[in-house]
């Protein structure tokens, strides 16, 4: 896994901002719009609710300084898994740390792999032929590469939205988090809720209409959308799961881009200095196995007891966060 690039910034950065500018005026340009511009995800902005979305286009135009985003780029190294799938027993694999699950469907999935002619597999994977070369030759054992290879990315953002005029609360945000694969995943994930992405904060807000939207593709096409299982832990944060594939209307599709967003508010206003940070993992490895889990944007959200996150299941960077004062 490494680190390409990580970029904290003040979303009044507006890429286009004298369109957006001359639009408002005319009332032109609508909220999503608005957003998309300056960088949220499609995923994210469906999250979103009509209020939540207004909040932050009136925040970003008149009062800039209250909306802080972050976001943050990491890669899968796709081949050590494939190189130990292809030298190592289902046993050796177990011991490794790889789950049962986890080891039937990559076993299943690299034998199609190798089944294929490399245009197929590249058609397949949304991918190079090149990488498609190189992924057939990790999995028939030869480890020298030849080949162009490109590991998967995953882009991850963290938003949070300071309310202006927070009434009836003495103050309120909107937090918005969002994943994209800027590349399609080589690896199996199972079809459980085996995806999960956690927020924390520190203790007092309580949460306000929690939401998300996971958008589901197929050769590099949004077919269709669905939504991620929320569990809040009042005053501290709140996990989300859903699947890595869905099946709907007789199309299978994966997990490529989501947004999850609710709002925090509280009743008394102290000035306290609190982090709102988030992790991204998968479930492809036992809590106590090596893993090939993601994790990024965050500080230690597994040291709360009422999250179903750890430090053996899931890796962190470097602390990255948004500061809030609550």
């Amino acid at each position: 896994m490494k680190k390409r690039c990580f970029n904290i910034v003040l979303a009044f950065l507006f890429t286009i901002t004298s369109l957006l500018t001359s639009s408002f005026a005319h009332a032109t340009i609508s909220n999503d719009d608005a957003l998309l511009a300056n960088g949220f995800l499609s995923a994210e902005v469906k999250s979103l609710s009509d209020d939540q979305k207004a909040h932050l286009v009136y925040e970003l135009q008149n009062n800039p300084e209250n909306v802080q985003t972050l976001t943050y780029v990491v890669e899968i190294d796709e081949l050590s898994v494939m190189r130990d799938f292809k030298n190592c027993t289902d046993e050796e694999l177990l011991v490794k740390g790889y789950s049962s699950e986890f080891i039937e469907e990559n076993r299943i999935l690299f034998d199609s792999y190798l089944s294929m002619t490399s245009q197929e597999l590249a058609d397949w994977l949304n991918t190079t032929e090149d990488t498609a070369i190189t992924v057939q030759q990790t999995l028939s054992g030869n480890n020298v590469q030849t080949r162009a290879f490109s590991n998967s990315e995953l882009e991850i953002r963290l938003s949070v939205g300071k309310y202006s005029n927070p009434a009836p609360y003495a103050v309120r945000y909107t937090v918005l988090a969002g994943f994209t694969w800027l590349s399609q995943p080589m690896i199996a994930i199972t079809d459980r809720n085996g995806e999960n992405f956690g927020i924390k904060w520190g203790y007092g807000p309580g949460v306000l209409n929690y939401n998300s939207t996971i958008e589901y593709y197929l050769f590099g096409k949004n077919i269709f959308d669905g939504t991620a299982s929320g569990d809040v832990k009042y005053g501290y944060g709140i996990t989300y799961d859903w699947c890595w594939k869905k099946t709907q209307a007789g199309k299978e599709g994966y997990a490529e881009s989501g947004g999850f967003t609710f709002d925090i508010a509280s009743n008394t206003y102290s000035g306290f200095l609190t982090t709102v940070s988030a992790v991204y993992g998968h479930k492809t490895a036992k809590v106590n196995g090596i893993g090939i889990n993601i994790a990024i944007v965050g500080s230690s959200i597994g040291v709360l007891p009422s999250f179903n996150l750890d430090y053996d299941h899931f890796k962190y960077s470097d602390e990255k966060k948004v500061d809030i004062r609550i």
